[in-house]
């Protein structure tokens, strides 16, 4: 009787040690709010930006990693991916000494046995910047400018940043190829910092005078392809592109007198079958999370409802 349970005890301690061993997990990259987070949780730790004043640091766990610059006004957690073994953090920061630069950023990186690194300033200072993980590099894509339709580029690599020439057009990745038809490019759009005046990024007094200035930004620049039902019906939306649009739109649809004029422009896009539900499921994400600042939580849900009731009274006319 022994012999026979031994092979099948051996068996059962090498599954559960298999069972036991550290799966590695698949690279990503967080969705996080337009306007960043306090802190971030990653493979080795949680990344909290602290300190008040000219006392900014970044903390792992709780306990201090680096300390930024003096000169560091504010600075927040603008993007996080994982490599699964190493985790990559963007630092948007803003400095009073930068003069007329609205925003910098650095490169956070952070390995196993709380290894880490912090990059040189680098940036178009231009907020928006987003990052990607191309072939395991940290990449970093934001506007060539500020209200640029062109997008520049950033890699990081061991401690580094290197600007990727030539600079690159942001476009999501196009829908499958439909039979005999070339696929359909997703249109693009440069949002308004409507999102970093509702955080107060930007300082709340110059909303008045902002305003007008970004609802005519908006007007030119909303893409033609998300004007109507049906052209929105080949647009290939991610989630995560589409999150920043309606973000996008509930941010500015919160500035002074701006309501009417964006809930008008995003109806098709709420309307759309193909898109509309999950329009409205990604503005209820954005409302509900609670990492996301809490003045552009409040104006998802006030865009959320107002939105809801517009599409409503449409189907009922």
């Amino acid at each position: 009787m022994m012999r026979l349970l031994l092979p099948v005890i051996i068996a059962s301690c090498w599954s559960a040690a298999a069972l036991a061993q550290p799966v590695s997990a698949a690279p990503r990259c967080d969705i996080l709010p337009i306007g960043g987070v306090g802190s971030a949780t990653g493979g080795n730790g949680v990344l909290t930006v602290a300190g008040t004043g000219t006392r900014r640091e970044l903390r792992l766990d709780g306990h201090l990693m680096m300390r930024l610059k003096p000169d560091v006004a504010s600075a927040s957690i603008q993007a996080a991916c994982h490599t699964g073994v190493i985790d990559y953090y963007l630092i948007g920061i803003a400095a009073p000494t930068s003069g007329d630069c609205a925003v910098r950023y650095e490169v956070a990186e952070i390995g196993p046995d709380r290894k880490r690194r912090l990059s040189p300033r680098f940036g178009s200072c231009a907020a928006g910047a987003t990052a990607s993980l191309d072939g395991g590099r940290f990449t970093v894509t934001m506007p060539a400018g500020t209200g640029s339709p062109i997008n520049v580029a950033y890699r990081y690599e061991g401690g580094r940043i290197a600007a990727v020439a030539p600079p690159i057009v942001a476009a999501a990745s196009p829908s499958p190829r439909r039979r005999g038809r070339a696929p359909v490019q997703l249109a693009t759009w440069v949002a308004p910092p409507a999102c970093a005046i509702i955080a107060r990024v930007t300082p709340v007094e110059t909303i008045p005078a902002s305003t007008d200035l970004l609802l005519a930004d908006f007007r030119q620049n909303w893409p033609r392809d998300w004007q109507s039902r049906g052209r929105l019906r080949n647009q290939p939306f991610g989630p995560a592109t589409l999150r920043n649009v309606v973000t996008d739109l509930a941010c500015l649809a919160a500035l002074p007198g701006a309501d009417r004029q964006i809930l008008h422009a995003a109806r098709p896009l709420f309307e759309s079958r193909r898109h509309g539900r999950n329009a409205f499921d990604q503005l209820d994400e954005v409302a509900r999370g609670a990492m996301i600042d809490p003045g552009v939580r409040t104006a998802a849900r006030t865009f959320h409802a107002n939105m809801r009731y517009e599409v409503d009274m449409e189907r009922l006319h």
